[in-house]
C-alpha cells in the first residue's frame, strides 16, 4: 500500500513538471510568434529624378507624356536657344580674328611690311637731313640778324619734329627686322584662348538646351507645354525608375533588435489585399529618426526612438507605385 502511494505521487509530480515545462515553452514561443507578427506600416519609394531647366527660354518642343517609358539620354524637350546660337557665331567669328592674329605674330612682317617700313624711314631721313640744312640757314641768317627770332624757333621746333619722327620710323624699321616681340605674341596666344573658353561656354549653353532623361525610367510628372517660359532649377519632369522599390519603415528601438540587413519579412499592400508579397531588409538607419513615444522607468521618463527601415520588394508581376502604403512582419532572427 505504502509502495502505491508513493508511486502515485512521483507520478503526479512527474505530471506537474511537464506541464510545466510545456507551459514555459509554449509562453515563450506565443511570445515570439508576438513579437514575429508585429505589423509596422511605411510607404513604397523609388529612384526618382526632377529633370530641371538649366537654362532660361521658351520651351519650343515636349516630346513626352506623363507615363511613358524612357531610355537615359532620351530627349524629353527642347528649350528656345536662338540667342545662344547667336552668341556662339559670336564667339567663333572673334575666334577666327584671334587664331589669324597669332599666326601673323608668330610668322613676323612680311617682306613688302619691312620693305613699307624702309620707305617710310628713307623718307624720315630726306625730312630729317632737310630741316638740318634749313635750320643752319635760317640760325646764320637770325645771327646776321637778317630774320626775326619767330623764324629762328619755328626752324628749331620742325627740326626738332623731323629728328623725332626719324627716330620713329627707325624704330619701327628695326621691329618688323627683328620680328613680333615675344611679349606680342604671349598677348596673341591670350586672346586665341579667351576665344576658345568663349566658343566652349556657348556651346555648353546650347547643350543645356536640349533636356534629356537622366536616366531609365518612367516619366511620372511633366509639368511643361510647348511655349511655356521656364527658368534655370525649374523641375520639367519627374522620372522614375521603377525597377527598385523599397518600402521604408520605422521601427521602435525596443522591437529593432534581431532586425538587420537580411533579415526576410511578409508584406501586404490595401491596394492588393488578396496577395501577400515576401522582402528582405536593405538597410538599417545607424542613427534613430525620431522619438516615438515617452515610456518611463525606474530613473524617470525617457525617449523611445525609431531607426529608419528599407526594405526591398518582390514585387513579381505586380506594379507596385510609390507612395503605397505596405504593412511588414519580420521574421526577426531568421536574417
Amino acid at each position: 500500500m505504502y509502495y502505491m502511494t508513493n508511486k502515485k505521487y512521483l507520478l503526479v509530480f512527474t505530471l506537474t513538471v511537464t506541464f510545466l515545462l510545456a507551459f514555459t515553452f509554449m509562453a515563450g514561443g506565443w511570445k515570439d510568434t508576438v513579437q514575429t507578427r508585429r505589423e509596422h506600416s511605411g510607404t513604397i519609394e523609388a529612384t526618382e529624378v526632377d529633370v530641371r531647366a538649366q537654362i532660361p527660354g521658351q520651351v519650343l518642343k515636349v516630346s513626352v507624356e506623363e507615363g511613358r517609358q524612357v531610355k537615359k539620354g532620351q530627349l524629353l524637350a527642347e528649350i528656345d536657344a536662338a540667342e545662344i546660337r547667336a552668341r556662339k557665331l559670336q564667339a567663333e567669328a572673334k575666334l577666327l580674328q584671334a587664331r589669324s592674329a597669332l599666326e601673323k605674330a608668330l610668322a613676323g612682317a612680311r617682306e613688302e611690311e619691312i620693305a613699307a617700313a624702309q620707305a617710310r624711314a628713307d623718307k624720315a631721313e630726306a625730312a630729317l637731313d632737310l630741316a638740318r640744312d634749313t635750320y643752319d640757314k635760317i640760325k646764320a641768317l637770325y645771327e646776321a640778324g637778317a630774320v626775326a627770332e619767330q623764324k629762328f624757333i619755328e626752324a628749331g621746333t620742325s627740326l626738332a619734329a623731323a629728328e623725332a619722327d626719324y627716330k620713329a620710323a627707325q624704330q619701327n624699321l628695326a621691329l618688323y627686322r627683328s620680328g613680333t616681340r615675344q611679349e606680342d605674341i604671349a598677348a596673341a596666344r591670350g586672346l586665341v584662348k579667351e576665344a576658345e573658353a568663349a566658343v566652349k561656354e556657348a556651346e555648353a549653353y546650347l547643350d543645356k538646351a536640349t533636356v534629356a532623361s537622366p536616366l531609365n525610367g518612367a516619366v511620372t510628372m511633366r509639368t511643361v507645354d510647348a511655349g511655356d517660359l521656364v527658368s534655370p532649377g525649374y523641375a520639367m519632369f519627374t522620372v522614375t525608375d521603377m525597377t527598385k522599390m523599397w518600402l521604408t519603415v520605422y521601427v521602435p528601438e525596443d522591437e529593432i533588435g534581431g532586425i538587420a540587413a537580411g533579415t526576410p519579412a511578409a508584406i501586404t499592400f490595401p491596394a492588393f489585399p488578396d496577395r501577400r508579397f515576401s522582402g528582405e531588409v536593405a538597410r538599417v538607419q545607424k542613427a534613430p529618426s525620431f522619438a516615438t513615444r515617452r515610456s518611463t522607468d525606474e530613473q524617470g521618463e525617457k525617449d523611445i526612438v525609431s531607426f529608419e527601415v528599407k526594405i526591398k520588394v518582390d514585387s513579381g508581376d505586380t506594379q507596385l507605385l510609390p507612395g503605397m502604403t505596405g504593412y511588414v512582419t519580420f521574421k526577426a532572427g531568421d536574417a
